[in-house]
Formats: structure tokens, C-alpha cells, sequence
């Protein structure tokens, strides 16, 4: 069968599937309802005459074939992605795109409110939505997928492409007069 003979965006449909292993957060990721992501599902089980999907208690587990398939989509995406991507040339004073960011707490408090003024003044049709590190989604390479950029401290190993944004330096302040902290004290 030819590439014209099949719809090529179930193959994002398709990572979404495998790698979320649940219809429900595979379309929260591709924004679609889970009907139309069920109705992708059918179509892929179809197509590939295999249920690529299958329930085992509450969870979904991956067939033989998806676990086979699942490394080939991600790799033929990242191509097609890198080869889409070649030409394109970002305007920031006409882009009208939404990007994803996840930093850490701190780092929030430093850099939103800067960071929203030269958007606003650069890019004004720019969006950016801020996401908290939340405990072991930066071990998760399937959340790490789902963000634009990452701000967080040093010391986590991510994958990617990674650079010191910025530097910081914390004082501590005690009152001479508090015994409780003073050098051989007692707290």
C-alpha cells in the first residue's frame, strides 16, 4: 500500500496512542476528544489488523507489533518534523504560536514577569503557557515531549540541548544576638 492510500496524520495519532498507552490522554495531548482519538484507534487497528492496545485490569498495555512499531513512528516523526522544519523561519513579531514552559518555582518567581514584558513588546501575538516541575515528570521522556522549553536547576541530565540561563547567589541573614544560631549553639 502507497502513502496515498492512508491518512498520514494517524501516524501522530498513533505515537500519541503509544506512547500514552490510554485514548483519553492521547487526545488531551493532540487536543482532540477521545472520541475521534477512539476512532483513530479503530482505524490503526484496522489498518495494521492488530488491537496495538489492549486492556489488561485498568490499564492498557502495548501488543507485540505496537511495541515493534512504536520506536519506527517516533523516529519517522522526529524526521518528518526535522525535515518540515528546515525552511521555516520564525517571525517573532508575526507569530501567532503558544509555547510551553516548565520551570521551577523559583525560577518563575525571577523570570515570568521580565520574560512576559519582552514577549508582549517582541512578540506580541506569542503565548507562553508555565508549567511547575511537578516530582518525576522530568524522568518521564514522554512528558519531557510535551514542552517547548525547560528552565530548571543544574544537575538534571535531560536530554537535548541545554544552557546556563542564569546565575544566582542566596544570603543568609541572622541576628548576631540569636543564640540558638550562632557557631556551637543548640537549636
Amino acid at each position: 500500500m502507497g502513502l496515498g492510500a492512508i491518512d498520514l496524520n494517524l501516524l501522530v495519532a498513533l505515537e500519541a496512542l503509544l506512547e500514552e498507552k490510554n485514548v483519553t490522554h492521547a487526545g488531551v495531548r493532540l487536543s482532540t476528544s477521545q472520541s475521534a482519538m477512539s476512532g483513530s484507534l479503530a482505524r490503526l487497528r484496522r489498518h495494521f489488523n492488530d488491537e496495538l492496545l489492549v486492556r489488561v485490569g485498568r490499564e492498557y498495555e502495548l501488543t507485540p507489533l505496537a511495541e515493534r512499531l512504536l520506536p519506527v513512528v517516533q523516529a519517522s516523526l522526529h524526521k518528518a518534523e526535522e525535515a518540515l522544519s528546515l525552511t521555516r523561519h520564525f517571525d517573532p513579531t508575526r507569530s501567532r504560536q503558544r509555547f510551553s514552559v516548565v520551570m521551577s518555582d523559583y525560577v518563575m518567581t525571577v523570570f515570568v514577569e521580565p520574560l512576559l514584558r519582552v514577549i508582549a513588546e517582541e512578540a506580541p501575538g506569542v503565548r507562553i503557557d508555565f508549567h511547575s516541575i511537578v516530582d518525576g515528570q522530568l524522568e518521564n521522556e514522554t512528558h519531557l515531549r510535551c514542552h517547548d522549553l525547560m528552565v530548571v536547576p543544574l544537575g538534571y541530565q535531560l536530554p537535548g540541548v541545554s544552557e546556563a540561563v542564569m546565575h544566582d547567589r542566596f544570603v543568609c541573614l541572622v541576628d548576631p544576638d540569636n543564640r540558638g544560631w550562632s557557631t556551637g549553639g543548640s537549636a
